[in-house]
């Protein structure tokens, strides 16, 4: 299958403009296109978070068929959105793209090259299943009003597998709370590890998790794919009960530096909210 690429058209405007100067200025720039791919509108803020502007970014298709939006259309829609009044700080002003079969179709090629490297890299999963959990993933975010890009998808859809991972690996298979866990150096009883019942149920609740809970246990499967299991554990012990150890305190260290030069953030699982 053809790769979908996307050329983008860039035009910038003032916050202060009227909807016929910003609409004459859109269909000037985008004159001889006929249909887009998706269109974009991004906030400029200055340093005071005051709104000084607007980028709009039109993406081109280089398969026709996906080029599914009118641009007159567009150029309407866009002008209506940079000319109301903006109440609160936010990085978008609006997008718009093409229906979720013209979406499956374009990210096909990046959804089977996920897939193959997952599933090199996971022997819970059968192919299959981790091609029908990347295009659910997919349609999810689009249900959910993101606008979906590569690097979302990828995020996404790591996670997933991740949190599958975690449901399959670390769930059951507790025979008693007196069961031992140890960082490879000190040996505890289970049992100290949880304080209270609320505690037991978040770390091993997997069948109805709510928003918030669906963010920790995604950061949590992250934090046990990166530690492993055991020095997860012992970490959140010390912790916990807020006597930490040289030991552990180099190994949070080392989790923060990992984490940055992965890229990864608080925001970076902004994406399961509300899913």
């Amino acid at each position: 299958m053809t790769n979908n690429t996307l050329v983008k058209l860039c035009v910038k405007t003032k916050p202060d403009c009227k909807y016929d100067d910003v609409l004459k200025l859109l269909n000037k720039e985008y004159l001889v296109i006929e249909k887009c791919y998706s269109y974009l509108i991004q906030n400029e803020y200055d340093e005071d978070e005051t709104l000084i502007g607007y980028q709009v970014e039109v993406m081109i298709s280089s398969i026709d068929r996906f080029n599914t939006i009118e641009m007159k259309n567009a150029c309407i829609e866009i002008a209506k959105i940079v000319t109301e009044k903006q109440t609160e700080v936010r990085r978008m002003s609006g997008f718009k793209q093409p229906p979720i079969g013209v979406l499956i179709e374009a990210f096909t090629p990046l959804v089977t090259s996920l897939v193959i490297t997952q599933s090199k890299k996971w022997a819970d999963y059968e192919y299959d299943d981790l091609m029908q959990m990347c295009y659910e993933c997919i349609i999810r975010l689009k249900r959910k009003n993101y606008y979906i890009h590569k690097g979302l998808i990828n995020k996404a859809f790591m996670n997933d597998v991740l949190l599958g991972i975690r449901k399959k690996r670390f769930v059951d298979k507790i025979d008693s709370l007196d069961m031992e866990v140890t960082d490879g150096e000190n040996f505890t009883p289970m049992v100290e590890l949880i304080e209270d019942s609320e505690s037991l149920e978040n770390m091993y609740n997997t069948v109805e998790i709510s928003t918030k809970n669906r963010i920790m246990e995604a950061q949590k499967v992250l934090l046990i794919d990166l530690l492993g299991k055991r020095t997860y554990d012992q970490l959140i012990r010390e912790y916990g009960n807020k006597y930490t150890t040289p030991w552990s305190r180099r190994k949070v260290w080392s989790l923060k530096k990992t984490l940055t030069d992965m890229g990864i953030d608080r925001k970076s699982f902004d994406y399961l909210k509300d899913v």
